[in-house]
């Protein structure tokens, strides 16, 4: 994956002096991650800091005018190893935590886990941003916390380009709210670790176009 000019290759076409950009990043793989556990807060595994290398040099081009990050150490380890190569402090912002599942987080991953799961994930999807996990927060609680975290990171100022780095679950469904447009079969699916996605949005309004989903082609070697 090559960036032009801080913009995926099918952006909307002259529309960039209007819009600002938002690279969405996902944590490299963290300890968490191969123990196939959610909670916690494990820092990134060898594999890990090579994908958030990767990831550094394919934003490299970008010429980002701001990096944020979850307060998680895997997302924060992944912003370190991007700052270092764009020459950027990360900023944390709390916003950026992962989706809160609440009792989710107790259930082992299996069957029950994920039937539990798509039974709130299929009714945010068919509209109901009101509907929560149990002992977690709704559709309407994470959407406004990720509006709230990309309107610090723009600051109302159109060309602006930001990185967040943080979650899949957070990454996923709330963004409908960002981009009416984009798919929802895509919306459905965490992004994988380290993959980038693009949004091209209205520095006030934070409203527009997702214009590249999860990409991974900066990992093919270690997939």
């Amino acid at each position: 994956m090559v960036f032009r000019n801080g913009v995926a290759p099918e952006g909307s076409g002259g529309m960039a002096g209007a819009f600002a950009t938002v690279f969405l990043v996902r944590h490299g793989e963290s300890t968490l991650n191969t123990r196939e556990e959610s909670g916690g807060d494990g820092g990134l595994t060898v594999r890990g800091r090579y994908q958030a290398i990767r990831v550094a040099e394919c934003l490299a081009t970008v010429a980002a005018d701001r990096l944020v990050t979850s307060p998680a150490r895997r997302a924060f380890e992944t912003a370190t190893i991007i700052g270092e190569r764009l020459a950027l402090r990360p900023e944390v912002d709390p916003d950026l935590v992962e989706l809160q599942i609440g009792e989710l987080e107790f259930i082992p991953r299996g069957s029950m886990r994920q039937e539990l799961s798509t039974r709130v994930t299929d009714a945010w999807l068919a509209g109901d941003e009101d509907c929560e996990f149990r002992g977690g927060e709704s559709l309407r609680t994470a959407q406004s916390r990720l509006d709230r975290a990309i309107a610090r990171a723009l600051r109302g100022e159109a060309g602006t380009r930001c990185i967040l780095v943080g979650h899949g679950g957070l990454f996923a469904i709330p963004l409908q709210f960002l981009c009416p447009d984009a798919r929802p079969e895509l919306l459905r699916l965490h992004p994988p670790l380290a993959s980038v996605s693009v949004l091209r949005l209205s520095p006030l309004s934070r409203r527009g176009e997702l214009s590249r989903w999860a990409d991974t082609s900066h990992l093919i070697d270690l997939i």
